[in-house]
Order: structure tokens, then C-alpha cells, then sequence
């Protein structure tokens, strides 16, 4: 048993914030060496169910690079203060847009 939440260390608060995931969104889902995440066939790595890891805008596979990110937050679950980027639906994104590429990726 362990917390799962995000950080947001830079560009969207005013300082480091932690932002919780809640409930049954507490978890981790890593897909198999020729599988993908569920049914969806989609994408490599689910953190929170709103960072998903080797998704690739453009195909109905995981992407070659699990780099390739989508990362969203419904508003009501973003802490106040937020300043960054939001969608069409105000959903916070922490990568400037849902569908971004990582230049690195640090799980601690």
C-alpha cells in the first residue's frame, strides 16, 4: 500500500504542489512485452489514470517511445492556483497540451 499523486515542480503554481490522485484512481498499470495497458491497446504505462505512458496521438497503438505522453487532470481535481495550460474541456495539462513528448522521465 502506498500514495500515488503528481508534483508539479515548476510553471503552474507558485511554488512546487503536490496534486493528489483520488480513490480508485490510486494505481499503476504497466502492459506486458508485446501488450499494451486494458483493452485499448493504446498505450505502455497508466500513472493515476491520467498520465499514460508510449501513447501516440496518432495511432490506435502504444508508441515506439514510451516518452511519448498524454497527461490531463479534471479541473476539480487540480489544486487552486494552477496557472498552466488547459484544454478545450478546462481540464488542467501539465505538458502545455494532453499530448506532449517528455525529454525525460524520473519515477521515484
Amino acid at each position: 500500500d502506498c500514495d500515488l499523486w503528481y508534483f508539479s515542480l515548476a510553471g503552474h503554481f507558485a511554488r512546487p504542489t503536490k496534486i493528489e490522485i483520488y480513490g480508485e484512481m490510486q494505481r499503476v498499470l504497466v502492459a506486458g512485452r508485446e501488450g499494451s495497458v486494458w483493452s485499448a491497446n493504446k498505450y505502455i504505462v497508466s500513472i493515476g489514470g491520467f498520465l499514460l505512458l508510449g501513447d501516440d496521438e496518432d495511432s490506435d497503438q502504444p508508441a515506439a517511445d514510451i516518452r511519448s505522453c498524454r497527461q490531463y487532470n479534471w479541473r476539480w481535481h487540480v489544486p487552486a492556483g494552477y496557472t498552466g495550460a488547459r484544454d478545450s474541456n478546462g481540464w488542467a495539462v501539465l505538458g502545455g497540451s494532453k499530448y506532449f513528448h517528455a525529454d525525460e522521465i524520473e519515477v521515484l
